[in-house]
């Protein structure tokens, strides 16, 4: 397995028009603070984008209700929280199917990949919570329309279906990538360990949304 030179740093654009090369390096050599200043960046404009409504909100429970900047940095911290949680889940879940490879990834490599393997997912957000304060109506999420026609599916399900569009299939494209490059799977121990991954990614994401709306 051949990795790329030291002196080359991981990019968001090198992981998208390189991937092989830039999974190695970031294997090699690669830091995470980029990619985790990044997600953490994007939970507090996301909680800043909710400060109006909570504004609102508050103002209308009358003068009992908690402060408004500390029920922000409650929300910031809870979604900086969770931002903390799916890194480590991530990697868990990474080390735990390139297992089935010839070279397993250890779960130091496998947190230092999980937040640049994020990149599709981000952007999924980014754009999400563009299209909110912009107001543009965003339909249906993932393949949730196709179900919701024949009946409102359970809340766990739903948050599993809206998931499932074309973000998700990058990152697990990333994921892949990753898996073959630095495990060396074979076609068919791929197949079944993205089938894993991204089904374990799935239901952790729903559930993990289902109790922060709790």
């Amino acid at each position: 397995m051949m990795f790329a030179s030291h002196h080359e740093r991981a990019s968001p654009a090198g992981l998208l028009f390189r991937p092989c090369r830039t999974v190695g390096v970031l294997a090699r050599c690669g830091a995470c603070m980029t990619p985790l200043t990044l997600a953490v960046g994007l939970a507090l404009a996301t909680a800043a984008s909710l400060l109006p409504d909570m504004m609102l909100t508050i103002a209308a429970t009358g003068a009992g209700s908690p402060p408004v900047m500390l029920v922000w940095l409650a929300a910031a911290a809870t979604l900086v929280l969770a931002f903390a949680i799916t890194w480590a889940v991530h990697g868990v879940m990474l080390a735990g199917v390139s297992r089935w490879g010839a070279a397993p990834i250890t779960l130091a490599v496998a947190l230092r990949l999980a937040p640049w393997l994020w990149l599709p997912l981000g952007l999924r957000l980014a754009i999400y919570r563009a299209a909110d304060l912009l107001g543009i109506d965003r339909m249906h999420l993932g393949v949730s329309g196709l179900i919701e026609q024949f009946g409102q599916p359970a809340p766990l399900m739903q948050q599993v279906l809206w998931q499932c569009d074309l973000f998700f299939a990058w990152h697990l494209i990333l994921v892949g990538v990753a898996l073959t490059y630095l495990a060396r799977l074979s076609a068919a121990r791929l197949v079944d360990a993205l089938l894993v991954y991204g089904l374990l990614a799935l239901i952790f994401q729903a559930v993990l949304t289902l109790g922060a709306a709790a």
